[in-house]
């Protein structure tokens, strides 16, 4: 849908210009060509002739089987740009408007300040992106930002403008059991002004239909709150049930302890959010495990506030609930990377 923003100049001219492309076309096929053959860009440019004089440089970490830590090690003596390169992808897809290379080197002197814009990378180089550049800042040795380039406003159709199309279709190509899931995708595009050419790139930004989401949770008695809202009736329900248990038993609290309870309700509310936002953004078989850190902790408190020593029972099944979930944090670990690999 001529969706795929053109390559920066400077890489070698490889497809033909009689060639049935289109300009954005021929650029992208041209830099994917250059990277995947690793050739220089034209001898007559001034900035590809400079280079042409220094060593060749390799990149090991240039390869998309290597999963990310494998990469960011490869990466980890070389210069800032090329840190930033080996958390990329390595696809050279153009999706960026970039490679790699250049896209990494225009994050690091400023002149490009998106760091989400590597399509196959997702959050996973985004997050990781910000927390380099983070790190990476002491060693810019004093060299200044590039000014951002001035953005101009993007086609329709283009990353930083997509077209609302309809999904009428897609059904599969391979047979049931098939190890590849290969579909033929049908989408309407009669309400925008795109045109669909042969070797178009199509990127998909999902928008969920708000009426099917009002519906779902409508069925499940969901109201769809935020975190504050979970948290506030997590906490007026623990204080109804928890009322009854405590009349019986209660003792008026000096000014010592008021000021220690106000203390603990602030600590757990923000726990309490912290871990919601947790469980809203990232894997629950991944978090769960991290609750049982609590029994650790809990018995500490109790040993040395206390005087409460937990009896051999107790430790073993302690060390079953907390050897269990890490069992199950290393292998959902595992097979995340799997899958990404």
């Amino acid at each position: 849908m001529n969706a795929i923003t053109p390559i920066p100049p400077l890489v070698p001219s490889i497809i033909p210009e009689n060639a049935p492309f289109s300009a954005e076309q021929r650029a992208w096929l041209n830099g994917f060509f250059a990277a995947y053959l690793g050739l220089d860009g034209p001898a007559s440019s001034p900035a590809i002739g400079s280079a042409a004089a220094e060593p060749e440089e390799h990149f090991p970490w240039h390869d998309a089987a290597l999963a990310m830590p494998e990469r960011l090690e490869l990466a980890k003596d070389r210069k800032p740009e090329r840190q930033l390169m080996a958390a990329m992808a390595q696809l050279d897809c153009g999706q960026c408007g970039y490679l790699c290379q250049t896209y990494a080197e225009a994050v690091w002197s400023g002149a490009e300040g998106d760091l989400g814009r590597c399509v196959p990378g997702g959050k996973e180089t985004q997050r990781k992106l910000k927390e380099m550049m983070a790190t990476l800042e002491s060693q810019r040795d004093g060299n200044p930002l590039a000014a951002p380039a001035v953005k101009v406003v993007a086609a329709l159709g283009t990353r930083d403008r997509p077209a609302l199309a309809t999904l009428v279709d897609a059904y599969p190509l391979t047979r049931p059991g098939s190890e590849k899931d290969v579909r033929h995708v049908v989408f309407d595009l009669s309400t925008t002004d795109l045109t669909y050419e042969a070797g178009d790139s199509l990127g998909v930004y999902a928008r969920k239909n708000p009426q099917l989401v009002q519906a779902v949770l409508d069925r499940l008695g969901a109201s769809g709150e935020g975190n504050e809202g979970i948290v506030f009736w997590y906490s007026v329900g623990s204080v109804v049930l928890g009322t009854g248990f405590t009349i019986p038993v209660w003792v008026t609290p000096d000014a010592w302890q008021w000021a220690a309870l106000l203390g603990v309700g602030v600590i757990a509310t923000l726990a309490q959010l912290l871990m919601t936002e947790g469980y809203r953004t990232g894997e629950a078989t991944l978090l769960a495990p991290f609750e049982y850190i609590s029994i650790v902790y809990t018995s500490v408190i109790g040993m040395v506030f206390w005087g409460e020593f937990p009896d051999r029972w107790s430790l073993a099944g302690i060390a079953v609930i907390v050897g269990s979930g890490l069992y199950v944090w290393h292998r959902e670990t595992r097979a995340g990377r799997a899958g990404r690999i």
